[in-house]
């Protein structure tokens, strides 16, 4: 309830808690509006993810694109500087998306400057590109794939490794963000037994 696809369905498989999110805003976002207008899902993976012609992201079934909401019912596309647009409503449905309590959103990819819960980014004045955290991870480390390369001498990087290592490998080191001699000695232990260079 609540959506509509404006995309193929082999364009739109994700995370099952992903699609959760989804259900759960298009549910709330009926109770509000029963009579319309939907919300427009588009892209978010391919069927095992990978990359999505078209796209930098979409590979992770975390990324959702979703039309702006238009104040006339209409369910096709509009940009936020066509008469066709309703600020008030997409900024209710950003708000929704904020609060939807499946999962966090990391960020919302939008060029209205009025609208508040959103980035600007290049080409996203017809679409919210929505970034949901998948289940369990990292906040502290943003997504290469829009924010630029990973810093790997940052303290979050390493953060980052020292926790995963402590996961996979059981190395028992101390998450405090200093690439020291055990950290070090970890990740070359690790790249050995998965026969990386080391």
């Amino acid at each position: 309830q609540g959506y509509y696809s404006y995309k193929p369905a082999t364009n739109q498989y994700g995370l099952s808690e992903t699609i959760r999110a989804l259900q759960t805003i298009g549910s709330q976002w009926h109770r509000a509006h029963p009579s319309g207008p939907r919300i427009g899902i588009g892209d978010i993976s391919l069927k095992g993810g990978g990359p999505m012609p078209g796209h930098a992201s979409h590979q992770k079934g975390v990324d959702i694109d979703i039309r702006l909401v238009r104040n006339d019912g209409q369910e096709a596309p509009v940009t936020y500087k066509q008469a066709g647009y309703s600020r008030a409503l997409t900024q209710e449905l950003v708000n929704l998306i904020r609060s939807n309590g499946v999962l966090s959103v990391q960020y919302i990819f939008f060029n209205d400057p009025q609208v508040t819960g959103v980035q600007k980014w290049p080409n996203h004045d017809d679409h919210l590109h929505v970034r949901f955290y998948p289940p369990g991870a990292s906040r502290e480390m943003e997504d290469e794939e829009f924010l630029g390369e990973v810093n790997r001498t940052s303290a979050d990087y390493i953060r980052w490794v020292q926790r995963s290592l402590n996961k996979l490998e059981s190395a028992g080191l101390a998450v405090d963000g200093i690439s020291g001699p055990l950290t070090r000695a970890a990740v070359r232990s690790f790249q050995k037994k998965k026969g990386l260079a080391v």
